[in-house]
């Protein structure tokens, strides 16, 4: 059979049997983060897609046509809302500008203008009813403003952006006169930082009562004895980056709670030493970058022993993010390996300390704006940045809304939800995070120092606000406090707050186990955030055992709402691990991840992670009233350039002239090759964890039958390329 031709059938096979295909700008959008374009190009799209026979007969399959992918202009009663003046692109008459905009399907408005597509430092309205606000002070010296215009959903705010041209001169404020555009441009939605929603004053209501949440039903308890090697691998498949033979035989020997106490007492493998290496290595001229850090992150995942570390690490890196992409620290690989090592090495300590760790990490302080952070200035008419200070809550930590246990939003008394924060408290953090700055030895600098990645960032008090500042639950931190005393009042008022454990809970169950966990799941793993049991709060192995020793999680269950799809990176990861792929030259070199993905280690498109948790896939997912948040990156696209890296690494030689070509070590499976059905059954239970259905058992099987059994390498790569590249890998459960 042509390994091309094949090739061909299971890409068909891809799209016919059930992965989704629709893209998110072709009319998915659910959520504020944009799924990321891999290519500049038109998405390709098959021109057919042909019904795969059960032998897997290869059929000639045309190639995919590129056809542009258009995005729908917003229609007026539904969607976001659409900025109606001044019109988008013009240059504003004065120092006071009435803005306007269509009502869209929202339930609620915020704008922000800024000098910097993230700023916020000319105007913030706060979340608003009306669809008219007018922003006063703004700039007459000509700049570029970009406004950001963001819009209520379902719960979930969804942005616009805009840019204008500030008055060059002090002009006369003059509202801008209501006027219809002949066409409405299409705006060009962004994942720039979510305002904190102000609660409407309404008559006060009592927030309903936090319930003891229960599962529907009462869960199966998880099986005692010794696990089957089909259970063994699954487990491992959620707690590691893939299962391995020796591992499999490991769990059934020790067990799960074992295993988990084995790797809670492993100590971290680092990244840096193998960048810092990689860096001094570099020939004289020659400027590192962010592949030097991504050889560490490959080598280190699919081979460190520490393997629960790396892959709660990695779930962590998508909850508090950080990205080289679009920012200067791709020419610091260091500053990734430093955060990605920070996030291993918190991995099972408490979550106050990694709390601390990631707001004092200099990579963090360079994404989110708090290196450098000043205190107010009134000569300059400056303020401090909010960017960090309102993740932290919204994104990192509590979200926007009060949350039951169980993770279900609590409501007031109209039976709507209850904002965590608001605009002020966003302020008082801003404050609270002043006087940052990089690094330094001898005498330190707070200006002009250079960048400086490895250590935590240096206090410097002269530049921090000493006034009192409002955060979180109403309370007021009292002026005159010093700034580690600010620093450590406002992070233990986020970490004591009731949100913590449901909201980061959900996060890392949806990462590591099942996307829609039941609300009785959330509840047990944030009751363990609570209390370890020896009264105390936030301890990581408590929240870790709790989620994977959880009946829900080491019992299938028959809901189809049960799983999630493996990120491909993930994918990757759990077929080098099978098959202890190496290269020649010790190096692990991984190209083009992003295209192939739309996802690499610390490089995705914003700070809300390469995906929405709140993403869901329009139609029967959609209906169902599910997420499935990896399927914001699964496209017409990816569903091609995925599939095709997998198959190309499967099939990859030594290669004399190119010693970092990774290679897997097939020779326990060549061995099998003359028994292609011992051959499937091993893979099933190595890489599928025993679930492949009777149906893609029996396509496997005859597709390895048609290759001639003196083949037996070509075998044995027939079977692991399709069961890599199905659906039924794909989707973990």
């Amino acid at each position: 059979m042509s390994l091309g031709r094949l090739s061909f059938v299971l890409l068909a096979l891809l799209l016919a049997i059930g992965v989704p295909t629709k893209a998110l700008g072709a009319g998915g959008f659910r959520s504020p983060t944009p799924t990321p374009t891999p290519t500049a190009t038109a998405t390709p799209r098959p021109s057919a897609t042909p019904t795969p026979t059960p032998a897997l007969t290869p059929t000639p399959t045309a190639t995919p046509t590129p056809v542009p992918t258009t995005t729908p202009t917003p229609s007026p009663g539904s969607g976001p809302a659409v900025m109606v003046s001044p019109q988008p692109g013009s240059t504003f008459p004065g120092s006071a500008v009435t803005f306007q905009w269509t009502a869209g399907g929202a339930t609620a408005y915020a704008l922000t203008l800024g000098s910097s597509s993230k700023g916020l430092d000319i105007y913030s309205s706060g979340a608003v009813q009306t669809t008219a606000v007018t922003a006063s002070n703004i700039p007459t010296d000509g700049r570029t403003v970009y406004a950001t215009l963001y819009s209520q959903l379902k719960n979930i705010w969804v942005s616009n952006s805009y840019t204008y041209t500030a008055s060059n001169g002090s002009g006369t404020p003059t509202p801008t006169p209501t006027a219809t555009p002949s066409a409405t441009p299409t705006p060009t939605a962004t994942a720039t930082s979510t305002p904190a929603p102000t609660p409407t004053p309404t008559s006060t209501a009592t927030p309903t009562t936090t319930p003891t949440a229960t599962p529907s039903s009462t869960p199966t308890p998880t099986p005692g004895g010794s696990p089957s090697s089909a259970d063994a691998a699954r487990f491992l498949t959620q707690t590691t980056f893939g299962p391995t033979s020796s591992l499999i035989s490991q769990v059934q020997q020790t067990g799960f709670a074992n295993f988990l106490n084995s790797q809670f007492s492993t100590f971290p493998t680092p990244t840096s030493p193998r960048v810092d290496a990689a860096i001094a290595a570099l020939p004289t001229g020659t400027d590192p970058s962010y592949p030097l850090f991504q050889e560490a992150w490959w080598y280190t995942v699919v081979t460190a022993p520490d393997q629960l570390r790396q892959r709660v690490a990695f779930a962590l890196s998508e909850i508090m993010v950080i990205s080289a992409n679009g920012s200067g620290m791709y020419q610091h690989p260091e500053a990734m390996a430093t955060y990605w090592d920070l996030l291993a090495r918190d991995a099972f300590g408490n979550f106050r300390q990694l709390l601390e760790e990631i707001t004092l990490n200099p990579g963090m302080g360079d994404y989110l704006d708090m290196v450098h952070n000043d205190k107010p200035n009134p000569k300059r008419n400056t303020e401090p940045n909010e960017n960090y200070a309102r993740e932290i809550m919204q994104l990192f930590t509590i979200g926007l809304y009060k949350l039951n246990q169980d993770g279900s939003q609590q409501l007031d008394g109209n039976n709507q939800p209850i904002p965590t924060y608001d605009q002020d408290v966003v302020e008082g953090y801003a404050h609270v995070f002043t006087g940052w700055y990089w690094y330094q030895t001898g005498t330190p600098t707070w200006s002009y120092a250079p960048a400086e990645y490895r250590h935590p960032m240096m206090a410097f008090p002269d530049h921090h606000d000493t006034g009192a500042k409002l955060i979180l639950n109403g309370v007021t931190l009292p002026a005159n406090q010093t700034q580690d005393q600010d620093l450590k009042a406002g992070l233990d008022a986020i970490f004591n707050h009731p949100n913590v454990g449901p909201f980061v809970g959900r996060r890392l169950i949806q990462r590591l186990v099942t996307s829609n966990p039941s609300p009785g799941y959330i509840s047990r793993v944030a009751a363990a955030f609570a209390n370890n049991g020896q009264g105390v709060r936030g301890d990581m192995k408590a929240v870790l055992q709790a989620i994977f020793l959880d009946p829900e999680a080491r019992t299938l269950t028959g809901s189809n709402g049960y799983g999630h799809e493996r990120e491909p990176l993930v994918r990757l990861a759990n077929l080098y691990r099978a098959f202890s792929a190496s290269a020649s030259s010790g190096n692990f070199v991984v190209n083009n991840s992003n295209f192939n993905f739309s996802e690499a280690p610390l490089y995705a498109p914003s700070v809300f992670n390469f995906f929405s948790p709140f993403w869901s896939q329009t139609g029967p997912i959609e209906n169902a009233g599910l997420v499935a948040p990896e399927f914001q990156i699964t496209t017409d696209t990816t569903v091609i350039t995925s599939a095709n890296k997998m198959r190309s690494s499967v099939y990859q030689q030594p290669n004399p002239n190119n010693p970092d070509a990774i290679v897997l070590d097939l020779s326990a499976q060549t061995q099998l090759a003359s028994n292609p059905t011992a051959l499937v059954d091993s893979l099933n239970v190595l890489l599928m964890s025993g679930q492949m259905s009777s149906n893609m058992r029996s396509i496997v099987i005859n597709a390895v039958n048609q290759i001639p059994a003196a083949n037996t390498l070509e075998r044995a790569q027939t079977a692991v390329h399709l069961i890599v590249t199905s659906p039924e890998f794909v989707i973990e459960k």
